[in-house]
């Protein structure tokens, strides 16, 4: 039973994290150093959550479950950091080898998996809900100013 729910919040972080992907590129022209480096960190959170996961579900291959989500979290950051500069797939390539190292630790260590689970759930679509709003927010900052940069030509 708790297997399943585990599956089930592992796949809402998932879809979070997917759609937020989705999201975030349409705003790729804007996305530089340091904002991109934001966006690889809020999405380390995923493998952080794939480890937990595994590591509870396959606590007799540790060492399996550790290379294969390294690599499966060096894949998320590479994909969220490709949305901006190299220094950005750089950042999500050192963060997805932390995060993909971190989460099978913590998924072998939880007394509790459920509400490890639940919390890591809660605070990744948090995130990824402010990643994507300051990236939008930031959008209409620079359309703002802009706009404010051509009334004044014009004057």
């Amino acid at each position: 039973m708790i297997s399943w729910f585990l599956w089930g919040l592992l796949g809402v972080a998932l879809i979070a994290g997917a759609y937020s992907y989705f999201f975030l590129t349409g705003f790729r022209e804007m996305i530089g150093c340091h904002i991109g480096m934001n966006i690889t960190m809020t999405a380390s959170v995923l493998g952080i959550a794939t480890g937990i996961v595994f590591a509870y579900q396959f606590p007799s291959i540790y060492t399996v479950v550790t290379i294969i989500n390294t690599l499966v979290a060096v894949m998320i950051g590479v994909l969220f950091g490709s949305l901006g500069d190299f220094q950005t797939v750089i950042s999500g390539a050192i963060s997805g080898i932390m995060a993909g190292i971190m989460g099978p630790m913590l998924g072998a260590m939880a007394d509790q998996p459920f509400l490890l689970m639940t919390c890591i759930t809660i605070v990744s679509v948090f995130s990824f809900v402010v990643v994507c709003f300051s990236v939008r927010l930031e959008k209409e900052e620079q359309k703002g100013a802009s706009e404010n940069g051509m009334e004044r030509e014009k004057d």
